[in-house]
Formats: structure tokens, sequence, C-alpha cells
């Protein structure tokens, strides 16, 4: 009977372990749940389509591991400008949005500053023409 609790003890330390290894090595996805979304008033885009690309933009930032997304936003005249800025060669199926976010250790990875607030970062998309989805082109500090 004593080696029989013995081996379970033994078993739930080493199960309890190999769960606490597993965890330290999980990086996080990047995360924007609960950014504040401000899409402004446009006249080139509807109110769908302004969304469509905020959902496109939180996929890629998935992969911004570390990362935590606050604020997303679009302003018409800041992205025209960026628009131009680059010479976009599709003008009418592109636009900028931009956002705010945060970082912690495991953002380091990614070549970002650790424990840092980025600010204005954008975000160039591009409709498909077949089908109407936006797709994230580049993205950066302006």
């Amino acid at each position: 009977m004593k080696k029989t609790n013995i081996l379970r003890v033994t078993a739930l330390i080493l199960v309890a372990v190999m769960c606490f290894s597993l965890a330290s090595c999980v990086k996080p996805y990047g995360t924007s749940d609960n950014a504040i979304i401000d899409l402004g008033d446009s006249d080139r885009f509807s109110r769908k389509e302004l969304e469509d690309a905020v959902e496109c933009v939180k996929q890629k930032f998935k992969e911004f591991t570390g990362c935590n997304m606050t604020r997303i936003w679009y302003d018409e005249k800041l992205s025209e400008r960026e628009l131009r800025g680059r010479n976009c060669m599709r003008y009418d199926n592109s636009v900028v949005l931009f956002s705010d976010f945060t970082t912690n250790k495991y953002a380091a990875s990614e070549g970002f500053e650790t424990d840092f607030e980025y600010t204005d970062w954008s975000w160039e998309l591009v409709k498909n023409e077949n089908t109407s989805n936006w797709q994230v082109v580049s993205w950066g500090l302006g």
C-alpha cells in the first residue's frame, strides 16, 4: 500500500513538473480583443469595409508574440497621405490603419523592445479585386 501511494505521489509530481515546463515554453500570441476601435468617417470606404480591414489586421496581429493592441483607428486624411507617400499602385483598393500596442518580455523574440508602448504603428492593406477580401501587405512605424 505504501509503495502504491509513493508511486502515485511521484507520478503527480512528474505530471505537475511537465505541465509547468510546457506552460513556460508557450509564448502568448498577440492580442487585440480589448483594443479600442475608432473608424471615423470615410468617403472612400463603407463602415463594413473598414470593419473587415480591422479584422484582417487583428488576425495578422496574432503573429506579434508578446504584444497587446490597445487601439486601432482609421483617419482618412492620414491614410491618404501615407498611401501617397508610399507611391501606392492600387490606391482605390488600399487603406492604411493605425494602431497602438504594448509589449511584454516575449516581444523581444520578435525584435520589439520589451515593456514598451508603440504608437502610430501603420498597417497597409490591399483589397483583392476578385474576392473583396483585405490583405495586410506592410506594417511598421511611419
